[in-house]
């Protein structure tokens, strides 16, 4: 009789508990994505960057620069463009003041807010605010 009470308590217990398989994980394409864990940013995004526009200024720095032609100046080593949220760096950057457009020579690192490329060239048109990377 004791067998049969403990065998009862048993069975009780085995229907009172509900057990349920393992469900499968759900697969996430996303954190294989995320940004910029995996993408780090060449310079540190500014949030107070204002509104560009085809107006504003380009701010450049290099190692050497010539200035002495009045419709172009030459730009050379470790030369950084920014303007507005956009950053590129290359070795050697022309600018010409009268079309207002610029060529790089060397290899090219381009960033804006949404955005990070490298490149072999890149030519752009500041009046147009336009950029091409190659």
């Amino acid at each position: 009789m004791r067998h049969t009470r403990l065998f009862l308590a048993c069975f009780g217990i085995l229907f009172a508990c509900q057990s349920q398989a393992q469900a499968e994980p759900e697969v996430s394409n996303a954190p294989l994505c995320r940004n910029p864990d995996y993408l780090p940013a060449f310079q540190p995004i500014s949030s107070d960057v204002g509104e560009q526009s085809k107006d504003a200024a380009a701010d450049i720095l290099a190692d050497r620069f010539d200035i002495q032609k009045t419709d172009e100046s030459v730009f050379e080593g470790h030369v950084e463009m920014r303007r507005g949220s956009e950053w590129l760096a290359t070795e050697r950057l022309r600018v010409n003041h009268i079309n207002t457009q610029f060529q790089t020579e060397g290899l090219v690192r381009y960033q804006n807010n949404s955005l990070r490329m490298t490149a072999t060239d890149a030519r752009g048109d500041q009046s147009a605010d336009s950029i091409a990377l190659t």
